[in-house]
């Protein structure tokens, strides 16, 4: 009956064409534009479309009820104030709230991870960043996914964060292939050139996006190439310091309250950008000075492309600080003690991570010092 249904479908368009009001819709999330306006059509995070000219896009997937909101944004500030002597936290605030970001200041695409034992408050961290956008009652994605799939969120998480947890997740025999070919896919932000079913090549899909991600080893470990570990930007040791009664009761109290009171800060300082459509010239100019800044401070190649990450963490806390008044301002996210010893000691992880002739020759000398009489 295939006929028959094409023909009734065409004589109910023809007839109902004038009252059909036509529409948009997206299988993606992020800005509604292009590379000369970028926010055309406003931003899109789950089913709401934040900003634009008028023209409603719809998406179209299955996540939109990820990204919810819950309570107040008050209430929200109130919980996350109470992590204040925890600076990672922070950390994982600003990594969520960037991903808008990247596309006004034109930044790469990074991954930003805590790096250490098992009960340290890494998966408390990701969880805290994620309430910017949803519930922290919700799972957080695992690294124990395909490649594809992992490509395939990111690709409808366009401008948004993308967090996974727990690089250990995945079987010990498959983490350096997986986890090594994700880390380039993530870090390009675009799909592997393909064909279509007629045989033509398929247009790539791309995306912007800060990756967000935990384990008890770095995903630099895993990376085949330098190039790529230069974008992973690693803070090592238990975001929440040396485990206690009180600091296990606070983290309790807040992730509760982080459970009624979620969603509003991301699509707020969204807002807030779409407001200020005019001065994203002057973020970039001051990202490019940042970047230009720390890479004077560094002396290797490694550094210089880390140097764009730092920046854009430290460009989002001063504009989270006005856009959503988090009690940031005296508080610089580069002078803090624990991030600036976090990122010296990145920094030189990355360096070694890096340079794969060294970590060749390092094994191969290893492998002489335990065979000396042979």
């Amino acid at each position: 009956n295939a006929a028959e249904l094409v023909q009734y479908l065409r004589a109910y368009e023809t007839e109902n064409r004038r009252s059909i009001p036509p529409g948009h819709a997206q299988s993606t999330m992020g800005w509604l534009g292009d590379d000369e306006d970028l926010g055309h059509h406003g931003f899109l995070v789950g089913d709401r479309q934040i900003g634009g000219n008028g023209q409603r896009v719809e998406y179209v997937g299955d996540t939109s009820s990820d990204f919810k909101e819950g309570g107040t944004l008050d209430g929200w500030k109130a919980a996350v104030k109470r992590l204040d002597p925890w600076p990672a936290m922070r950390v994982a605030l600003c990594a969520c709230l960037a991903p808008p970001l990247v596309g006004i200041v034109g930044a790469p695409n990074t991954i930003v991870e805590f790096v250490g034992e098992t009960s340290g408050g890494k998966s408390v961290a990701l969880r805290t960043g994620a309430t910017c956008w949803r519930s922290a009652k919700a799972k957080l994605p695992r690294w124990n996914a395909t490649a594809n799939g992992l490509e395939a969120r990111a690709q409808v998480l366009n401008d948004l964060p993308l967090i996974v947890d727990d690089t250990a997740d995945v079987p010990e025999s498959k983490r350096r292939d997986l986890l090594g070919q994700a880390v380039y896919m993530l870090e390009s932000g675009h799909t592997r050139t393909r064909s279509s079913k007629t045989l033509q090549q398929a247009p790539a899909k791309q995306w912007r996006t800060m990756v967000l991600s935990s384990g008890e080893y770095s995903l630099a470990d895993y990376v085949g190439t330098g190039g790529a570990a230069a974008r992973v930007l690693s803070f090592w040791g238990a975001p929440l310091g040396a485990a206690s009664a009180n600091t296990g009761t606070t983290i309790a109290e807040v992730m509760v309250d982080l459970g009624k009171h979620f969603g509003h800060a991301g699509p707020l300082f969204v807002k807030w950008l779409c407001e200020n459509r005019g001065r994203w010239d002057e973020f970039s100019n001051k990202y490019r000075g940042m970047v230009s800044k720390l890479r004077g401070l560094l002396d290797s190649r490694v550094a210089m492309r880390l140097a764009e990450t730092i920046a854009l963490l430290q460009l989002t806390s001063e504009l989270a600080e006005e856009a959503l008044d988090m009690g940031w301002k005296d508080r610089e996210l580069l002078c803090d003690r624990y991030v600036e010893a976090a990122i010296e000691r990145a920094l030189q992880e990355a360096q070694v991570a890096s340079n794969k002739a060294r970590e060749a020759w390092e094994y191969v000398v290893s492998v002489a010092e335990s065979r000396r009489s042979q």
